[in-house]
């Protein structure tokens, strides 16, 4: 079943990065945002658009920047996946359901199915599946930018390809009376958790 568009979709959709300095020294500043607004007259041509209004989301893939650039060094790559979020969030908006079943189903679980109820009575039993509610979508994205691996900041951090997070665990064995921990690193490689073996450190 169709929305009135009119209702509930924004002219546009504007995405939040912060903003990480690449180069120079400390007291340098780079702009604090990059922010990217998309129309969705000109994604989806074929939908609409409703009010005259914004869509406002925050994401935490970093703008790299480097000292004196009017623009992030990754500026195609967050474009392009503000495009996108633009682009799901106005598709999410132009399906809605209430569907009701007088009998108990199993029906097809999606990303835009939000609540399934089943109902028993004495004399009879019935299923229900809704749509999530038009403004139920997060407003806080998790995103990455895989393309950019090459900024260091003047405290010898590097924006890595993957992200990843180092972490000690077993085995442990004493040497000398000195704890032995190995260190692993978990990172996220296509949409599944990988852990691997970094070292063996003697804890000082």
């Amino acid at each position: 079943m169709s929305r009135d568009l009119g209702s509930v979709m924004p002219a546009r959709v504007t995405v939040r990065f912060q903003t990480r300095r690449c180069n120079g020294a400390v007291s340098d500043s780079v702009p604090a945002w990059y922010i990217k607004t998309v129309n969705l007259a000109d994604v989806l041509p074929d939908v609409g658009v409703g009010f005259n209004g914004e869509k406002l989301f925050h994401d935490s893939a970093l703008a790299l920047f480097n000292i004196g650039g009017t623009d992030p060094t990754n500026k195609t790559a967050l474009d392009a996946l503000a495009t996108q979020i633009a682009t799901d969030y106005a598709k999410w908006l132009t399906t809605s359901f209430d569907e009701a079943f007088p009998e108990i189903i199993a029906p097809t679980v999606d990303g835009l199915t939000d609540l399934i109820e089943w109902g028993y009575e004495i004399d009879q039993v019935s299923t229900r599946r809704l749509s999530a509610p038009w403004n139920a979508q997060p407003e806080e994205l998790a995103h990455h930018d895989p393309a950019n691996n090459g900024c260091v900041d003047s405290t010898g951090v590097t924006v890595t390809q993957t992200p990843c997070a180092v972490f000690y665990g077993p085995p442990a064995v004493c040497v000398s009376g000195k704890p032995n921990l190995t260190r692993y690193k978990l990172c996220l490689l296509d949409g599944r958790l990988d852990i691997k073996f970094v070292s063996t450190d003697v804890v000082q």
